[in-house]
């Protein structure tokens, strides 16, 4: 988490809930119509109004570099990984 940008009611009240700079914040699934959006901060799974997310500044950590992203857009991406082998053995 970079930074908030919101009148100082609604930030203190995110900050609350464990929204601080520095903190580790993932931005997980969003609701099916769009309308909120669920974070992992602090042990805890918080829903947030789309209106709210577009002010949370959050930074994404490459493996070179830090980069700072809307956290409307922002999505945990899995490590590249490789699809799993299947061996068959022939039967015939």
């Amino acid at each position: 988490m970079d930074k908030i940008d919101l009148p100082p009611d609604d930030a203190q009240r995110l900050m609350e809930l464990g929204f601080l700079p520095g903190a580790a914040v993932t931005a997980a699934q969003g609701s099916p119509l769009g309308h909120t959006r669920v974070f992992r901060v602090d042990g805890s799974e918080i829903a947030l109004r789309r209106e709210t997310a577009a002010h949370l500044v959050l930074r994404t950590a490459l493996p070179a570099e830090t980069t700072a992203t809307d956290a409307t857009s922002a999505e945990t991406k899995p490590a590249e990984t490789k699809p799993a082998e299947t061996k068959r053995e022939d039967t015939t």
